[in-house]
């Protein structure tokens, strides 16, 4: 099989001659190759045949009976798909056929002898030029689709996507990348990390380990991480090399994932264990304690209900009494603690706990602190215990109060929010819905980074070593959370803390429809 018999099968020729001898001969000759062959004998069945049936390329002269060349093309592209064509004159002149080759025509050959012949190659070649053109527009289309589909995905995925060439320039950066480095695409193309406002040490430790990619070809993993709106923000990077088709890395894409939760969440685990293994134990050393504290108490009240006033030993008695009462509030604290007493579950107004414990820093104005009450009027109630909850503001309070030495301002506000998604993310405590913000802040010295970090362990204190100390915020944070509550501490040495509650709102009754 010749080279035109190769692309001849099933391809249909249509042609449309008026006054040419060389008809019959066309047509044997591109049938003895494989082609189909049609005739039409005007323009006009021409545009009836293409209406019902598409032919691979077609053949007219450039005058037929009922039209020419130009308006037969023009009321073919109204109707259908224009498939490629051969126009044939019975002389060739340069200045037309260049015209008509302008205006779409494959080729121009003139009527003569010689063009049976000629006709197949030309026709072949036509074909293939058209099949071409058909792969390029399917794989320009592939690309098209393919490309809309990496976007697609690059633009919703929440993962960091970032691609940077051979001079660590940016190529090409998603939208998470955007709001991962606060700046839009547009700002960032074409530069390098060096002449972006970065957080500190993020370039130069993003440049190291793309020059590591660059430089040896390996994939390379680490970890960063930066300060962010509710903390601390953790991302886990790769950056995978890509290759040109001589094996040099051309591009890098960088891809990163916001572990910030599942960080917090291996954090919040571990914290969790120890405050269970604390908790057992205190739950222990609290119910044996108390065993012992029992009689102490009940032969006390004995003995002084026995005594006169003026006994000797009565005073003695009393302190012994007063001991044993301090000892068994710290027994129940540590049963709190321990979460071995269960807590009520009913609406409480925060207002009603804040105004007692207002009532009770006026009444004993030891030092010169200004309470600034930012309340708000509409604060729905919350549920839980009234009494553990009264414990933690009076906690909280009372620490603000001890940062304060020198007197300053204690502030006390409450609002209803709405937690979204990416705060519950950063704390699993809570859940998405409305919740009642409590927020205690002071103007004391704050508190540094690394004691920050232990204020929720156990025993922890910074206050001296006295019986009970280190269990108030460890009991506020197991009280907060066993409420599905999250506590959020904020401070700045020599500014202040704010500590934030989130408890969960109560919801109005639903009113039925009429």
């Amino acid at each position: 099989m010749d080279a035109v018999e190769s692309h001849s099968h099933n391809r249909i020729i249509l042609a449309a001659f008026h006054n040419s001898t060389n008809v019959e001969r066309i047509r044997l000759s591109l049938e003895e190759r494989g082609f189909e062959f049609d005739l039409a004998g005007s323009g006009a069945a021409v545009l009836a045949y293409c209406r019902y049936k598409r032919p691979d390329l077609m053949i007219f002269e450039s005058t037929l009976h009922d039209m020419g060349a130009e308006q037969l093309i023009a009321e073919l592209e109204t109707i259908t798909f224009l498939p490629p064509y051969v126009v044939v004159v019975r002389q060739v002149d340069t200045g037309s056929a260049v015209t008509l080759m302008k205006d779409g025509a494959g080729d121009v050959l003139p009527d003569d002898a010689d063009l049976p012949e000629r006709l197949p190659a030309v026709v072949s070649r036509l074909l293939d030029e058209e099949e071409g053109k058909r792969r390029l527009a399917a794989l320009e289309r592939s690309l098209r689709e393919s490309e809309e589909r990496f976007r697609s995905l690059a633009e919703n995925v929440p993962d960091l996507l970032i691609r940077f060439d051979r001079n660590l320039r940016h190529l090409y950066l998603n939208p998470a990348a955007e709001r991962f480095y606060g700046q839009s695409a547009s700002d960032v193309m074409g530069k390098w990390l060096s002449e972006m406002a970065l957080p500190d040490g993020l370039a130069v430790a993003w440049d190291d380990e793309l020059q590591k990619t660059l430089s040896s070809g390996v994939a390379q993993a680490f970890q960063w991480e930066q300060e962010g709106t509710h903390g601390k923000v953790s991302y886990d990077l790769r950056l995978i090399p890509e290759f040109d088709v001589l094996g040099r890395v051309s591009t890098i894409l960088v891809t990163g994932r916001d572990i910030t939760a599942l960080k917090r969440l291996e954090e919040q685990l571990y914290h969790a264990r120890k405050l269970e293994a604390i908790g057992t134990l205190a739950g222990v050393v609290a119910h044996d304690l108390n065993n012992l504290l029992t009689p102490i108490l009940g032969y006390a009240n004995i003995l002084k209900r026995d005594m006169s006033g003026d006994h000797p030993l009565a005073k003695g008695v009393t302190v012994i009494e007063k001991a044993a009462e301090r000892a068994a509030g710290l027994l129940s604290r540590l049963l709190v603690f321990a979460r071995q007493i269960k807590h009520l579950n009913i609406p409480v107004e925060l207002s009603v706990l804040f105004d007692d414990l207002l009532a009770g820093l006026k009444a004993h104005p030891g030092k010169n602190v200004t309470v600034i009450d930012q309340r708000s009027s509409d604060t729905p109630p919350v549920l839980g215990d009234p009494m553990q909850l009264a414990q933690v503001l009076q906690h909280i309070v009372s620490n603000a109060i001890d940062a304060m030495p020198d007197g300053g301002e204690l502030r006390i506000g409450t609002e209803r929010v709405m937690l979204d998604a990416d705060f519950c993310r950063h704390h699993p405590t809570v859940a998405i819905g409305p919740h009642v913000c409590v927020k205690i802040s002071d103007s004391g010295s704050g508190i540094p980074a690394d004691v920050r970090e232990r204020i929720f362990e156990p025993f922890f204190s910074t206050k001296g070593v006295t019986p009970g100390r280190g269990l108030g915020l460890a009991m506020v944070y197991s009280i907060v959370k066993s409420h599905a509550g999250a506590i959020v501490v904020d401070s700045t040495e020599g500014k202040g803390t704010t500590v934030s509650l989130f408890l969960p709102a109560v919801q109005p009754p639903s009113v039925p429809s009429k």
